[in-house]
């Protein structure tokens, strides 16, 4: 039976070339919050929450504008949606206090991307090995865009989770061999303690050219 399914859920393309069927397999996030967030959170780590409770990501959609310019050309300019990230809510709400209590600080500060009130949150997705990356980028100078408090709206037909779904305003997605480099260490760590731990080799994105010695 193992063997029929393998051999019935591949795909091919117009070609001899036989793929796996899977189309983003796992994904991954860090975040790396501005220090003051620890403050509502007390005893725990704040960045591991919010990794370890994600359930999805939704990506900026950057588009191309046509526009009319002073002299009535028409023009072209860049549009940016926010990134939203869904998270599954644990008992005593600590996301909430977390992402809130982020958001207060931003308007208390009331600048919007100063570095005192800005994060970063790292995103990419693997092969289902979970080591071998597949696409990686960088959302830079991130805020939180609402309190949340319209997450705990109630439907009695949904009642089992909490899914908490917090928008992120960003003003650039970085996707250099800087940032590829960083996620290739965050997957490193990840199976450092294993006995199958990944090498740099091996899990190198096919863009990042590397010496054939090096590979072995």
């Amino acid at each position: 039976m193992d063997k029929y399914v393998k051999q019935h859920n591949k795909r091919h393309w117009n070609s001899n070339i036989t793929h796996d069927p899977y189309i983003t397999g796992w994904h991954f996030t860090k975040f790396i919050l501005p220090s003051f967030t620890a403050e509502y959170i007390s005893g725990m780590e704040h960045e591991i929450i919010l990794d370890g409770h994600v359930m999805s990501v939704d990506l900026p959609k950057i588009e191309a504008e046509k526009y009319l310019d002073l002299s009535g050309q028409d023009k072209l300019r860049l549009t940016k949606t926010p990134a939203c990230v869904t998270f599954l809510e644990m008992s005593g709400t600590p996301i909430h206090h977390i992402l809130t209590g982020w958001f207060q600080k931003v308007i208390e500060i009331n600048k919007p991307g100063d570095h005192k009130t800005v994060g970063k949150l790292y995103y990419w997705t693997t092969q289902p090995n979970g080591r071998t990356l597949e696409y990686c980028c960088c959302l830079e100078d991130i805020y939180p865009l609402t309190n949340g408090d319209h997450n705990f709206s109630a439907d009695i037909t949904i009642n089992d989770k909490l899914l908490y779904k917090m928008e992120f305003n960003c003003s650039r997605i970085d996707k250099t061999k800087r940032i590829q480099d960083k996620v290739l260490k965050f997957i490193d760590d990840n199976f450092k303690d294993t006995d199958d731990r990944p090498t740099w080799a091996t899990n190198r994105p096919r863009s990042i050219d590397i010496d054939e010695d090096d590979a072995k």
